[in-house]
């Protein structure tokens, strides 16, 4: 009896194994598993007086010549140098310091992208899943997680369309309404998904909110659990005006005449944004990154590799861009710019050096970051 039953068990096996992986969405709670049984543990020592006396130097004459302000963090191994320049709020302000955060702005990308890589490593979600699988009802077809987070869907930038969609709404907005006004546009995709590179943070919320549909948690809450934790991290966070208003942060973000920028709506907005952190923490989850204990070296070496070319000698990965030096060195490197925040974020994984800079005030806060690596790698 049971011979003649197994072929039909097998059948069964199948069609239940299909069902499957149509679809997350309908899963309930995931569990989340632990990522690594491991903290981050650092020795941390001090890079040589020179290399440091050029840094200041550097960051001392651009706070003299149009008064930036902020934080940076270098590094070489395990020997690193920190400081911080200018005032938090203005003229007469107290001043920054190397443990106050910023908002990172598009660096959080690089946050968000650690999350998917961590979930498709789980198994929780596949980069070839289409958003259908957890959005079934989103406008936008034959879209899957690799070209969100590749910057090749095609998908319209939200934030250009919430001054109409948002007309005198002044209400602070989150990832479900951000994609509730993409899915009703109006406008049809840019160009069909996979063709070219187009940078839009679209991608990035829309990642952030199927990481939530997947697993049944907030987006803070992965956060946590697959980085905050195996890092080693206190003060890195996602902006919540329930916990902290941008009113209540020490550091402002600010204009080019110190007036201070306040609060807006897509603040509340994550995933392509809306990471507050400082420089020695941002530097702990690249080491931890380094070190696996966030991701695999599989989904690592997925991260880091030019899975689209953006123009010659620089590429996209995921949540993290790769530049060719004149020198033949190879850098993995994000920057970003938001409400007054700009910052930058760069890396060697062959030499393991790494560069942060984060600061607050619009002018004057374009930095060329080859400068900063020619002041941390000469003799």
């Amino acid at each position: 009896m049971l011979r003649q039953l197994l072929p039909f068990i097998f059948i069964l096996s199948l069609v239940s194994g299909c069902n499957s992986d149509k679809s997350n969405a309908n899963k309930g709670p995931i569990q989340i598993k632990e990522v690594s049984s491991h903290t981050l543990q650092l020795q941390l020592g001090v890079l040589p007086k020179k290399i440091s006396h050029r840094f200041d130097t550097f960051f001392r004459n651009r706070q003299l010549s149009c008064h930036l302000t902020g934080s940076f963090l270098i590094a070489k191994g395990d020997l690193i140098y920190q400081n911080s320049f200018g005032k938090r709020v203005g003229r007469h302000s107290d001043d920054i310091t190397t443990k106050d955060v910023f908002q990172i702005a598009r660096v959080s990308k690089f946050i968000t992208a650690l999350c998917i890589a961590r979930l498709c490593q789980d198994s929780v979600i596949n980069l070839n899943d289409s958003i259908q699988q957890y959005i079934p009802d989103f406008k936008f077809h034959q879209i899957t997680i690799r070209q969100l987070l590749t910057h090749n869907s095609g998908l319209p930038e939200y934030t250009y369309l919430t001054d109409s969609g948002w007309l005198n709404d002044t209400l602070p907005k989150t990832n479900k309404d951000a994609v509730k006004l993409l899915s009703n546009t109006q406008l049809d995709a840019y160009y069909t998904a996979g063709t070219r590179f187009d940078y839009c943070n679209s991608n990035y919320m829309m990642l952030a909110h199927i990481a939530e549909k997947a697993t049944g948690k907030h987006f803070s809450e992965l956060v946590t659990q697959y980085i905050k934790i195996p890092a080693g991290l206190d003060s890195m966070h996602i902006y919540n005006p329930k916990n902290k208003t941008i009113e209540s942060y020490p550091v402002k973000g600010l204009r080019g005449d110190y007036s201070i920028i306040p609060d807006h709506q897509l603040n509340h907005i994550y995933g392509d944004k809306s990471v507050f952190i400082n420089c020695l923490e941002l530097f702990k989850i690249y080491k931890a990154f380094r070190k696996g204990l966030i991701i695999n070296q599989q989904f690592m070496e997925q991260m880091l590799s030019k899975q689209i070319k953006v123009k010659e000698n620089q590429y996209y990965g995921f949540g993290i861009r790769t530049t060719l030096l004149d020198n033949g060195e190879q850098w993995h490197y994000h920057n970003g710019w938001w409400r007054g925040y700009r910052s930058y974020f760069w890396f060697n994984m062959k030499s393991d050096e790494c560069i942060i800079v984060l600061t607050n005030r619009l002018k004057c806060g374009f930095l060329n970051t080859r400068d900063l690596i020619l002041l941390l790698q000469n003799p």
